[in-house]
């Protein structure tokens, strides 16, 4: 049997993620450039990127505690500082980014009422830029898990996850049912009138990076060899991805929601995925090429937003907004993914010259 961590390399992650992150590229894009002008199947089949968010936390959360519990108090604290400090330094790179778009954008087109408050609001207590939320959700939800680590243990940790979890659909995909409810409904419309969502670090990112923290907890116990790719917990990730497919139907056709974003039994469904991804037979790749994969993940998924809404909002009669929108569905889908890999790619490339360049993606 092959050695789970033989040389550091986790190939079917790297891959899985840079699939995760075109997957979220898709979905934006359709829903943004092409919402209505693809068969149903398609639309339909790309809305699974909801499994991509609660991924990414939940791999964040491994790879982070799986280094936590190997060290002593003190080195966790210093550890968990400079990983905070890593995320949010690249949420201020790309925000300093997207703002300036923002900025610009403004001054050559006059903004509607409200709108530049309303933008600082939703900066404030959000994020931004769509898309980027994740960097600071990240950061809140590391301290969160760690903190209940510390005080209630690894199982009073995935507790609360599971219980931030289910407030988080509450106040976002389950909120028709929810608001329907006295005093409680009162307080999740008052709770979203301030900070506008509940798919956040406090009720998004940190239930699913505790719950990746629970998973290098239980892998550390593991007996530490790859498993067959169509092992029981591929079958599982099967059995409970149709679970929350089912759960997300229901919630569109049944109870009108606006989402299907938080939906609960996403929750069991990534645990499993994620545990089948890190215990089965990774790809043979080479480090240099699975460490290239995972950069390009985070540098698609951070510079999306750029060939997605940024340059066509400040530009929009030139050939950005020209190829999203008047060329076709799929000329413009594969304009932006074009557009974002070589981005990305050169960005990578361009950073072995220029080291400033890697805090745009690490």
């Amino acid at each position: 049997m092959q050695k789970t961590e033989k040389n550091g390399v986790y190939s079917l992650v790297d891959i899985i993620k840079v699939l995760l992150a075109l997957l979220i590229l898709f979905s934006h894009f359709i829903n943004e450039h092409a919402a209505g002008k693809l068969p149903r199947i398609v639309d339909l089949s790309v809305s699974v990127y909801i499994i991509a968010v609660p991924m990414f936390f939940t791999y964040s959360g491994y790879f982070l505690f799986k280094k936590l519990y190997t060290v002593d108090e003190k080195e966790q604290k210093l550890f968990l500082k400079n990983y905070c400090f890593k995320i949010l330094r690249l949420y201020g790179v790309w925000s300093a980014v997207y703002v300036c778009f923002k900025i610009i954008t403004w001054i050559r087109f006059t903004p509607e009422d409200g709108e530049i408050l309303s933008y600082i609001h939703k900066a404030l207590v959000y994020s931004t830029y769509n898309t980027i939320w994740y960097l600071p959700a990240s950061a809140v939800g590391a301290v969160m898990a760690y903190f209940f680590m510390k005080k209630l243990g690894n199982r009073g940790m995935l507790v609360s996850a599971v219980v931030f979890c289910v407030l988080g659909a509450m106040g976002d995909c389950y909120f028709n049912i929810t608001d329907s409810i006295p005093v409680v409904g009162k307080i999740f419309e008052a709770y979203l009138k301030v900070f506008i969502t509940s798919r956040n670090g406090i009720f998004n990112g940190f239930p699913y990076i505790a719950l990746g923290a629970f998973i290098a907890h239980l892998m550390q116990n593991d007996d530490k060899t790859h498993r067959g790719f169509f092992n029981r917990y591929f079958f599982a990730t099967v059995v409970s991805g149709a679970v929350f497919v089912g759960e997300a139907l229901f919630a569109k056709t049944i109870v009108k929601s606006n989402n299907s974003n938080t939906i609960i039994s996403l929750f069991i469904f990534t645990f499993f995925a994620v545990y089948w991804s890190l215990t089965s037979v990774q790809p043979a790749i080479n480090r240099k090429l699975s460490g290239n994969l995972r950069k390009m993940s985070t540098a698609i998924f951070l510079s999306q937003r750029l060939f997605l809404s940024a340059l066509p909002g400040l530009l929009p009669n030139t050939i950005f907004t020209v190829m999203l929108d008047e060329k076709g569905c799929m000329v413009g889908l594969l304009w932006v993914t074009a557009c974002t890999l070589l981005f990305s790619a050169l960005l990578i490339f361009l950073s072995g010259k220029i080291k400033f360049l890697k805090y745009f993606y690490q």
